[in-house]
């Protein structure tokens, strides 16, 4: 009989990954307060003393989870859009995906959790700049766009991802208010906000 093969350890940066997978999740089910580093190690797969082999605290596991999030984000928009022949139409697209995917479902409920704790300069740190990421990344995609005659010149591109910023916020409250119509809701608000700075005709 053949002797089993070893599984295959993780790496210490696909450990940490898991941990802040994990963390984001239990975060955003239970809490701040609900949630406890041992919850985080079980979902994690891992021990209490491995989780915090990588994590001092359980205020600095929430702080890079929610950092994590916010880059994740960015990075897939960044993809999406890339050298998209209309980016802002691009933008709406993935935007769409976002609000299907769970894990941005999780980010925009931590970062409403963060609001309450924004107090803790860490955790308000941590929080400005996941939202000026957000805001900037969408600013940047509008300018883009209006390189390419897409998107009205008289319209403000940092204010254009503030009000991402704000629709994300809205359909964080939205889900939990009203569940998965909440979020599917969204996906028309944004294309109205693209509606309303293109140069073009949106209309479906």
């Amino acid at each position: 009989m053949a002797a089993a093969r070893p599984t295959s350890r993780l790496t210490g940066d696909e450990r940490r990954d898991k941990i802040l997978d994990a963390a984001r999740t239990v975060f955003a089910q239970r809490g701040y307060h609900g949630a406890s580093t041992a919850d985080i190690a079980a979902a994690a797969g891992c021990s209490e003393p491995m989780l915090y082999k990588h994590f001092a605290s359980k205020q600095g596991l929430f702080v890079a989870a929610l950092q994590q999030g916010g880059m994740a984000v960015k990075a897939k928009v960044m993809e999406a859009v890339g050298n998209a022949d209309h980016p802002m139409r691009a933008m709406a697209e993935v935007s769409s995906e976002l609000l299907t995917d769970p894990r941005w479902g999780e980010l925009m409920r931590m970062r409403a959790l963060a609001v309450t704790m924004a107090d803790d300069p860490e955790i308000g740190a941590a929080l400005r700049s996941s939202m000026q990421h957000h805001s900037a990344t969408m600013a940047g995609v509008a300018r883009q766009a209006q390189a390419q005659d897409q998107v009205r010149h008289d319209v403000d591109a940092e204010m254009i991802g503030w009000i991402g910023v704000a629709i994300s916020l809205l359909a964080a409250y939205r889900n939990a208010l009203e569940g998965e119509d909440g979020l599917r809701d969204t996906a028309r608000v944004m294309r109205a906000l693209l509606t309303l700075v293109s140069t073009e005709d949106e209309s479906p």
